[in-house]
């Protein structure tokens, strides 16, 4: 199974690989072409416009793959049923997002930014990714993926090229969504049949009582990401978006990995709770050894070059991105180990667990943030979004153990953070060197140390290519 699991994470994370470096590279040349202040302008309305597509996808980006990978609905009924109300909720969403423009203390710009990205919702009402991640059929998400990315990168350097081509890109986004989700219409068309629009009634009192604590756990996910982002939007301005919106797309880029491989995991648990715990509970384990491992990893490696990292990408404006940059790595390292609880408590169908811990997570998250953010600016949110990983990294790894069964490794997560902490210490002496040779030399130590410590085996390796 670990090696389905592998296959299935290989397809997508190559679209996902390529379509996350090619975004990266947009949001390097955004930030040298626009500065902090315009910068900040796109990723506030980008934050802002996230809080909206969640009124469409009330829970059915993580439901209804579930669902299509259970196989208990046919796709055409699945398709309409989730088409239908996500439309009946797009002029509620758009709505929402107009009126806080106008209302919000922002500039005129950024009301025109996050209007323009807002027209872009239409685009989630007919995204049907979830269609071919639920079936395992990687191809075509990675497909749109890389094309969704492509076409924005053409457009970022080919038409902002000056700060006052700021508004192109929202333009930019909206038109390579709509061309992406069309080609996703198109294929789920010829590979399902048609599925047109409608509702029924049973199916619908069947899907909305499972999606609607998924809703709310992703509404509460959303306030961890990027409620800071906001809030340091209304309060501190632009530039203070911009350095913190740096520091996140770059910690941003392992994060989307491990989405991309939690998207393929989801679908194997489910699969696997028809069966019972003790059918997944060895991939599990290893699965959660080795994401750690990567997690972990990255966290060491990005407390030590957090500084020439952000010098190389984004220059000396973005200098200050620096320290929250730190911060925000440890947190995708509690993500790379906690989402798996996350996937199983969904995978048997304990949604309303799940809610309840993220909606604990999000109040530590807004808490924190109210009281930080004015006195330490986006070092202190990036300290809350460490709190609240913290939080759901405890909670759902308790909470797995009580309702489902054990699947944690301590051991091996302790060799990981002391493997972590070995190679920190190495890149830390290396200091005079370039910083290729860091970067090759504290990777040859830390492959080293957990292979040394067992976090990873190289029967897992194995086992995970499929040999």
């Amino acid at each position: 199974m670990i090696a389905s699991i592998g296959r299935s994470f290989g397809l997508l994370f190559v679209g996902q690989a390529v379509s996350r470096l090619l975004a990266f590279a947009v949001v390097i040349h955004l930030g040298r072409v626009l500065g902090p202040d315009g910068f900040g302008v796109l990723v506030f309305a980008m934050s802002v416009l996230g809080y909206a597509a969640l009124v469409i996808e009330i829970g059915f980006d993580t439901l209804a793959p579930l669902e299509v990978a259970r196989g208990q609905i046919p796709v055409p009924d699945l398709v309409r049923a989730v088409v239908t109300l996500r439309l009946m909720m797009l002029a509620v969403a758009f709505g929402a997002l107009a009126l806080f423009a106008w209302l919000a203390p922002v500039t005129p710009m950024t009301r025109v930014a996050i209007t323009v990205y807002g027209a872009s919702l239409i685009a989630n009402v007919f995204d049907l990714g979830w269609v071919f991640m639920g079936a395992r059929e990687m191809a075509p998400a990675a497909m749109a993926e890389i094309t969704t990315q492509a076409l924005q990168a053409a457009g970022a350097f080919l038409l902002v090229r000056e700060p006052e081509h700021l508004l192109r890109m929202p333009w930019v986004f909206l038109v390579s969504r709509l061309i992406t989700v069309a080609g996703l219409v198109v294929a789920v068309r010829r590979r399902h049949g048609p599925f047109g629009l409608g509702l029924d009634r049973e199916l619908v009192s069947r899907l909305l009582p499972a999606c609607l604590p998924l809703s709310g756990a992703a509404s509460a996910a959303a306030l961890v990401i990027n409620f800071d982002t906001v809030l340091l939007g209304l309060w501190t301005g632009a530039f203070a978006v911009g350095v913190y919106g740096a520091a996140n797309r770059v910690a941003w880029v392992p994060s989307l990995a491990a989405i991309a491989y939690f998207t393929s995991l989801r679908p194997v648990l489910a699969r696997g709770s028809v069966s019972g715990f003790p059918a997944i509970a060895p991939v599990l384990r290893r699965s959660v050894r080795a994401a750690g491992a990567v997690g972990f990893g990255i966290a060491g490696g990005g407390l030590v070059l957090a500084d020439p990292l952000v010098a190389l990408f984004y220059g000396p404006h973005f200098a200050a991105a620096a320290a929250p940059l730190r911060l925000l790595l440890v947190s995708v390292a509690f993500l790379f180990v906690s989402r798996h609880y996350r996937a199983l408590l969904q995978a048997f169908q304990h949604q309303v667990v799940d809610f309840k811990i993220m909606l604990a997570s999000a109040t530590t998250n807004v808490v924190l943030n109210i009281w930080l953010i004015p006195r330490t600016g986006v070092v202190g949110a990036a300290a809350a979004t460490v709190v609240s990983e913290g939080v759901i990294l405890a909670a759902t790894l308790l909470a797995a153990r009580r309702l489902i069964g054990d699947a944690t490794d301590l051991r091996s997560l302790a060799g990981a953070v002391v493997s972590s902490a070995a190679m920190a210490g190495t890149l830390e002496l290396t200091g005079p060197l370039p910083l290729v040779g860091r970067l090759a030399l504290g990777a040859v130590v830390y492959l080293g140390l957990i292979l040394a410590f067992r976090v990873v085996s190289f029967e897992d390796v194995r086992e995970a290519l499929g040999t």
